[in-house]
């Protein structure tokens, strides 16, 4: 008999979100009020969307790239995975007091280079990678280190990242353009690209005299 399906988390993990996003007994790094829109916020579309198309199972285990905080110890994004009971790795370089980190946890203090990113997928083996606005802090060399590490040593189900876009002009340092992000992204030969969405929601600093200007972003890769 054909063992079933593992039930998705993808709806247990949107009802934590809409519940948590706002609430002072869930802080988040930036919860879109800074820049506007709260609930309805370039932020949640980012989580929702990371939610969407990592769609969790019992017994997934998860490494967040760049989930880290100075003020929490650990983001909003992990805390919200790990609130579901699977196993989260959190890959970082700043974790702050480290304060009430839950027990299925594990806090990895290291930059996501090629080299770091590579040993601890190696180590912790997991079935998926969130990387929720990193790239966009990261230089165009360290972008495409983090997909360099990917390729190299990451034998999971699914990869999903989401990050500040636009096609030809770097708004900020280094805000990833088609230039850019296509280098980053053509190291990956045993992943492909299987969706990718652009939010209906920006943040109120990339709109200059309703004019849209850089983008939030959402891609996932999945193993070929």
């Amino acid at each position: 008999m054909a063992k079933a399906a593992s039930k998705s988390l993808t709806p247990q993990l949107k009802s934590l979100l809409w519940r948590r996003f706002g609430d002072p007994a869930h802080p988040a790094e930036w919860d879109g009020r800074v820049y506007g829109g709260g609930k309805i916020s370039q932020r949640f579309w980012e989580y929702f969307q990371t939610v969407e198309l990592l769609d969790l199972k019992p017994g997934d285990r998860v490494l967040d790239i760049g989930g880290g905080s100075p003020a929490t110890g650990l983001s909003f994004f992990p805390r919200l995975l790990a609130a579901t009971g699977i196993e989260v790795h959190v890959l970082d370089t700043n974790f702050g007091t480290k304060s009430d980190i839950p027990d299925n946890v594990k806090l990895i203090e290291g930059l996501a280079d090629t080299e770091t990113l590579g040993q601890v997928l190696r180590e912790v083996k997991p079935s998926h990678i969130s990387c929720v606005s990193v790239l966009e802090h990261a230089t165009h060399e360290q972008q495409v280190g983090i997909f360099q590490g990917v390729e190299d040593a990451f034998e999971g189900e699914a990869f999903v990242t989401t990050f500040e876009f636009h096609e030809t002009q770097a708004f900020f340092e280094q805000c990833p353009t088609t230039e850019t992000l296509s280098r980053a992204v053509s190291v990956l030969k045993r992943y492909y690209l299987s969706d990718i969405e652009r939010s209906p929601l920006h943040c109120t600093n990339a709109v200059v005299q309703n004019v849209r200007l850089w983008y939030p972003m959402a891609v996932r890769f999945l193993k070929a």
